[in-house]
């Protein structure tokens, strides 16, 4: 199941899945989003 599909879960359906409630789940993602953007900025010669 992709993240997409998880979406349209219950939140208690979600927590069996994937064994996180949604918000703690929410939290995570916006965590990696962040790191994943400062790593992957477009860097260059100054």
């Amino acid at each position: 199941m992709n993240y997409e599909a998880s979406k349209q879960l219950t939140d208690a359906r979600f927590k069996r899945l994937v064994d996180v409630q949604r918000t703690i789940f929410e939290e995570m993602l916006s965590v990696l989003k962040t790191a994943y953007q400062l790593k992957h900025a477009k860097g260059g010669q100054k």
